[in-house]
């Protein structure tokens, strides 16, 4: 299986980002998901395109937030619900 290195690198990118904006937001006193966005529309393929593999990075972004939902429904127990 041949992986791009650049696919690498363009992951290491989105990670330091979603570090930085996070711990940006909060010092700044607001939710750390704020920062995330923020950084998120800045290296992304509309203003600084420094993201290169873009489709191959959404997939994986696609995945996380699946899995976001799965954990967050596993947190949710039957009580709180009704």
């Amino acid at each position: 299986m041949v992986v791009d290195d650049n696919l690498f690198l363009d992951l290491a990118i989105v990670v330091v980002a979603a570090f930085l904006g996070g711990v940006g937001a909060r010092l700044i006193h607001a939710p750390a998901v704020l920062g995330y966005l923020a950084l998120g529309m800045i290296i992304g393929p509309h203003v600084l395109e420094i993201v290169e593999n873009v489709e191959t990075v959404q997939t994986l972004a696609e995945i996380g937030v699946v899995l976001l939902v799965f954990t967050i429904g596993i947190e949710i127990s039957f009580s709180d619900i009704y």
